[in-house]
């Protein structure tokens, strides 16, 4: 059974809302983007 997607997202979503550098939120956004694309298909 594959994990649903959000869940796979909310460890990006921890650590831009917990850090204070905007290159690191910048860094996971983009990730958390690319996960959302391959597991869309977008």
């Amino acid at each position: 059974m594959t994990t649903p997607l959000h869940k796979k997202l909310i460890p990006y979503l921890e650590t831009i809302a917990r850090t204070q550098s905007i290159a690191e939120a910048q860094r996971e956004a983009m990730k958390a983007r690319e996960l959302i694309c391959r597991e869309t298909g977008e």
